[in-house]
């Protein structure tokens, strides 16, 4: 993965991300806050390992990985999966085993100017588009 993806992206546009967070078990009260939330990604590279901090108002949240290595990750919605992150062409692709088996698979594209995140999880996907601001 290049350099070129470092930077910090602002969520500009959101689509079905509650029945998203609903698929995910999230509790009524914590989609709301994470719905109407404008959403900021940090991502940052040092070495092998990146790191995507993921910021709100209300909540924080940052995971770090090597490529291709399987980690434990809590998201955002306190979800808890294992994860294994790889890269293909222009996209970061997250592979996620939640603790029943179930998978999901969260894909960032990025473009000179933003990216787009797809979050899917059973039959449910969500998309978000980022502005790159830095």
């Amino acid at each position: 993965m290049n350099n070129e993806i470092v930077g910090e992206y602002k969520m500009s546009s959101s689509d079905n991300y509650d029945a998203y967070l609903s698929a995910l078990g999230t509790g009524m009260i914590m989609r709301k806050l994470l719905t109407t939330a404008k959403t900021t990604e940090t991502i940052s590279i040092a070495g092998d390992t990146i790191a995507i901090k993921i910021s709100t108002l209300s909540k924080t949240n940052e995971i770090k990985f090597t490529l291709g290595q399987q980690f434990d990750e809590t998201t955002i919605s306190d979800k808890q999966f294992r994860t294994t992150v790889t890269s293909e062409g222009d996209k970061l692709i997250q592979n996620q085993i939640d603790g029943d088996n179930k998978t999901g698979i969260v894909t960032r594209e990025f473009t000179p100017n933003g990216m787009t995140k797809t979050m899917q999880f059973g039959q449910v996907t969500a998309t978000q588009g980022y502005q790159k601001t830095q």
